[in-house]
């Protein structure tokens, strides 16, 4: 278990600017996911992936699988 100082560094990793950017990215791709999943004829699945790498995100991606009925 790391140290309280090594911990507190992790934490604060979560307000670097790449990571706050990040954020309201995943938070828009949140947002226009579920606009476009929850309505009425949307049969399947959304994903949302965050890729992360040592406590900084990479990248935001969105998978829309679509059931025909």
């Amino acid at each position: 278990m790391p140290c309280l100082a090594a911990r507190n560094r992790m934490e604060r990793l979560v307000d670097s600017a790449v990571n706050v950017r990040m954020l309201e990215q995943a938070d828009r791709c949140w947002r226009e996911l579920t606009e476009e999943a929850l309505r009425r004829g949307f049969y399947g699945g959304a994903t949302i992936e965050i890729v992360v790498m040592d406590g900084t995100i990479q990248s935001v991606g969105r998978l829309v699988k679509r059931v025909e009925k």
